[in-house]
């Protein structure tokens, strides 16, 4: 009974997942391309949390019929982020936008430690990767030379990892996950004759829907600086 109630939560939660994506897309889509009022590029830092490189959604694994691995992570350090992005002005104070980026975490070490006695079983070596397709609103507070603005938006997030394993021990290399999150936060505009120049600061939450039992909240902090055309 148990484990057809876990079974169809499972299904839910697929179901709520591709139901969102297909938001995204159908929300994006939406906007021919006609309609864009601007379209740009973005480069600048990914700072996560310490849950980021919590490659396997949880905290130890079975070794083997004895014996369990406790996981113990390392901070994952500040990465880097790219993308393109494309905006459709609505009124004077709300935008429209809707993008794809890509946020690289650099490798970070994962230990692997016996549950009884304490000792080092192997190390493990991982980097993520974050793929967000966002849409969105920027709400502007004013807007001239110099326009401010609060900013959020819906994100389907596409997360792969790339693993070395120690010796002796078989895990998957290459884990992957898909969730539904959010960012918000704040920028700058400075709107110059042929270009605009973009600051843009930003909490993103990676993945409020689509968690696994027992998975911890994935959070990163992006500061960018983008051209508008």
């Amino acid at each position: 009974m148990k484990k057809l109630l876990i079974n169809k939560i499972d299904k839910m939660k697929k179901t709520i997942r591709i139901t969102l994506f297909a938001l995204l897309i159908s929300l994006f889509s939406a906007f021919q391309l006609s309609a864009l009022t601007g379209f740009g590029f973005y480069v600048g830092l990914s700072t996560p949390n310490d849950k980021v490189n919590d490659v396997y959604n949880k905290d130890n694994i079975q070794i083997s019929e004895d014996i369990i691995g406790d996981l113990m992570r390392e901070g994952t350090q500040t990465g880097y982020c790219i993308g393109i992005k494309g905006r459709f002005e609505l009124s004077n104070n709300f935008t429209f936008k809707g993008g794809i980026g890509w946020n690289k975490f650099p490798r970070s070490d994962i230990e692997i430690v016996d549950s009884e006695t304490d000792s080092l079983l192997g190390k493990i070596k991982a980097s993520t990767n974050v793929v967000p397709i966002s849409v969105g609103f920027n709400y502007y507070v004013f807007k001239s030379f110099i326009g401010a603005y609060g900013t959020g938006e819906l994100t389907y997030n596409y997360i792969s990892n790339a693993v070395e394993t120690p010796v002796g021990i078989d895990m998957p290399t290459g884990p992957t996950d898909s969730r539904v999150g959010f960012g918000v936060g704040a920028g700058v505009d400075f709107d110059l004759p042929i270009i605009t120049i973009n600051l843009e600061a930003k909490y993103n939450f990676m993945n409020l829907i689509g968690k696994v039992s027992g998975e911890e909240d994935k959070r990163y902090v992006t500061l960018t600086l983008g051209a508008i055309f």
